[in-house]
């Protein structure tokens, strides 16, 4: 099954220059505890830009998804995908988390069943925002709230009839 994790402010904003355009611990503690013992995807640039904290992960695997065919990250821990057959295929197996970023997020929202959406509230600068989706195609599970200014959504997606 696939799974979003992905943190907004109120105009769906995701990033600023390939990092978080906000410092919320509790956002931050919130993903880590998500994540812990899954198997996560995300982008060549997503990627990227953690690689130097990776290993504070504590996760199952890490997959990278690219067009790059020659693309090689020196790490032989992370699968390498390039095509949506290929995540599909393995999510038949294992529950992925996609991670990011927007590219990533908007070329495999079609096919995901659940959403953790943390809305951080306020209007940020930035460059990366997360596609729009129809409401009407989720229900609420659940909300917690992390802090005055963070809320997660538990989304899942309504079988269609």
């Amino acid at each position: 099954m696939l799974k979003i994790i992905a943190a907004h402010d109120n105009e769906f904003l995701i990033g600023n220059k390939n990092k978080l355009p906000w410092n919320i611990k509790e956002d931050i503690e919130h993903f880590h505890k998500e994540i812990e013992g899954k198997v996560i995807l995300m982008g060549r640039i997503t990627y990227e830009s953690i690689k130097n904290i990776k290993n504070n992960f504590k996760v199952k695997k890490i997959i990278v998804m690219t067009k790059n065919l020659n693309y090689d990250p020196k790490d032989s821990d992370i699968l390498i995908f390039h095509k949506i057959i290929d995540v599909l295929q393995y999510s038949e197996k294992e529950d992925i988390y996609i991670c990011g970023g927007s590219e990533i997020y908007e070329q495999l929202l079609p096919y995901t069943k659940e959403m953790i959406i943390t809305e951080i509230k306020g209007i940020y600068e930035g460059d990366s925002y997360f596609p729009l989706y129809d409401n009407k195609e989720f229900k609420l599970i659940k909300e917690k709230k992390l802090s005055d200014q963070a809320i997660v959504k538990y989304l899942s997606r309504i079988k269609k009839k």
